[in-house]
């Protein structure tokens, strides 16, 4: 680093290229530079000196903007950079500024955004500068919507926008203001060969199943832009014009349409390259908007289904079926891993989070789910969690250990239930349901207080589930022929018995596994899991 910084102070162009050069060549790679914030800062400001001056070339700044990307890897040592001077003044190496935009090489913008996407990252004090900057939004979502743009260039601006949403919240505000979700609409159609008419979205089912990976990639970083700023545009309080709030309306009606689309090309989800995609669209749906509940499933003219569409009471669930596949995959590799896998557990939150939203606002995708996993009870054989159907593999992640995922997952069964206590505890046991319905505050049953909307359709049970002898508690069938463990003891066996389990729980208590809640005091509570119920001589607890 000493060595380039050196090199960078002399007046020898050639010199400069060839220590820049090695630097990068010798540094793709390293993430922790082990020097001192003096030396960093050193080297920081000798790259900004030799990438200003005039008379430089492209190779030469472009090596050099190389160099302080791979150097921006380090957390100390840019102050310099971190205020207005310095985010406008790689802004204007990205093009942003009508000055520079036709002098600079395309090569040097994208190392520039590349720099600004990496310091905006490390440092989020850098976001509000970067915003600040006059033109400095618009021109990064008009490139991203620009279909003439190089796809680097659309890409990291792409990015750029992500990051300043994500770690900046007044952006997403502006984002909307400045007509940001049509410009990020625009954007996505583009790369998935999509064109927008007055009677909606145009495009060849054929192109958009052969989609090479560069577009695929484009159009799921734009996604993660969309859903970033989701909330702010759905539940935003700003100000906006008659015309640029229906304008934002239908945009964001384009984009539940375009995800529909998307998960409805089966060969395109089969294929890896669309496998990002798949997952930001999938984050999308958490914020999905009721009214546009009719464009995710529509109508259809036809009640069967097809190799290419599948349908569910008038109404194709294509997409719906395709995010059904995407969670049989993911609950089938939670159960093949066996023990807690935090990786896997993260990757099925948002999936799953998605699903209980959508069914929430989606009646007809919350009908065709709730047949696919939980259908009508008809004699029961065993506990609910058995087995490896897509019922049981839910039901025994309601009690996984990954507490988020445990809870998301019964939030989902919890909608496709109705909320409606009765029905969770039916299809998967009163053990089972016991975290969400105390989190509710539903351990006596009814209906969740903030439940959505939901037809009062009956749940009627069946001649065979009603002649079943099931144990409310585990959802399980009674063990038959079961004899009274008490059968032949005395009663100063069973007093002894009653004093064991006294000193059991005695010892529990003690080792703070479980804290004990006695007749009369009313304020014990459980371990980690909730309160403990009083009984008569003690309370239940979790552990």
């Amino acid at each position: 680093m000493e060595a380039c910084a050196a090199a960078l102070r002399s007046a020898d162009a050639a010199q400069c290229i060839s220590a820049l050069q090695t630097y990068v060549d010798s540094n793709q790679t390293t993430f922790d530079f082990q020097q001192t914030e003096a030396v960093v800062k050193d080297f920081v400001s000798e790259i900004l000196q030799y990438v200003d001056k005039e008379v430089i070339s492209v190779e030469g700044r472009k090596l050099a903007l190389n160099a302080l990307r791979i150097l921006s890897r380090q957390k100390s040592g840019f102050g310099q950079l971190l205020n207005q001077e310095g985010a406008e003044r790689l802004l204007r190496f990205a093009g942003v500024s009508a000055a520079s935009a036709a002098a600079l090489d395309d090569s040097i913008a994208v190392e520039a955004l590349k720099c600004l996407c990496n310091l905006t990252f490390q440092f989020r004090e850098l976001a509000p500068f970067i915003v600040a900057c006059d033109g400095a939004l618009v021109h990064s979502l008009r490139s991203i919507a620009n279909k003439d743009a190089p796809y680097p260039i659309r890409f990291y601006f792409a990015r750029l926008v992500f990051l300043l949403a994500a770690v900046h919240s007044p952006s997403r505000a502006i984002i909307q203001q400045k007509c940001g979700v049509r410009y990020l609409r625009d954007g996505i159609l583009i790369p998935l060969g999509m064109t927008r008419a007055d009677d909606g979205l145009h495009y060849d089912s054929q192109t958009l199943n052969e989609l090479s990976q560069e577009p695929c990639d484009l159009a799921a970083e734009i996604m993660k832009s969309v859903f970033t700023i989701s909330t702010e545009v759905l539940n935003s309080g700003t100000e906006l014009s008659a015309e640029e709030s229906d304008a934002q309306a239908y945009a964001v009606m384009d984009l539940v349409h375009v995800s529909r689309i998307v998960l409805s090309a089966k060969p395109l989800m089969a294929r890896k390259e669309a496998a990002a995609l798949e997952a930001k669209i999938t984050n999308m749906l958490i914020s999905l908007p009721a009214s546009c509940s009719d464009l995710f499933t529509p109508k259809s003219h036809s009640q069967f289904s097809t190799e290419t569409m599948a349908v569910y009471e008038f109404r194709n669930v294509t997409a719906p079926d395709q995010l059904l596949r995407q969670l049989e995959k993911s609950t089938a590799d939670l159960a093949a891993s066996g023990a807690v896998n935090t990786a896997l557990c993260e990757e099925a939150v948002p999936l799953i989070t998605a699903l209980a939203n959508c069914g929430r606002v989606c009646p007809p995708a919350r009908r065709y789910w709730r047949s696919k996993i939980l259908p009508t009870l008809l004699t029961v054989r065993q506990r609910p969690e058995q087995g490896d159907t897509l019922k049981a593999r839910l039901i025994r992640l309601m009690t996984s250990a990954h507490s988020n995922l445990a809870s998301t997952v019964a939030d989902f069964l919890f909608v496709l239930c109705k909320e409606n206590a009765g029905r969770l505890i039916k299809h998967t046991g009163y053990g089972n349901a016991a975290g969400l319905l105390l989190q509710r505050g539903l351990l006596h049953g009814g209906h969740s207080a903030q439940s959505a909307e939901y037809s009062s359709d009956s749940d009627s049970d069946t001649e065979q589930y009603r002649e079943s002898n099931v144990n409310v508690m585990t959802g399980g069938p009674e063990p038959q022929n079961q004899t009274d463990p008490f059968a032949g003891m005395t009663e100063a066996e069973k007093e002894a018995e009653a004093e064991r389990l006294g000193e059991l729980m005695e010892r529990l208590e003690k080792t703070g596994v479980m804290k004990v809640m006695r007749k009369g005091d009313g304020n014990g509570s459980g371990g980690a899991g909730g309160s403990g119920g009083a009984g008569e001589s003690g309370g239940a607890c979790s552990n």
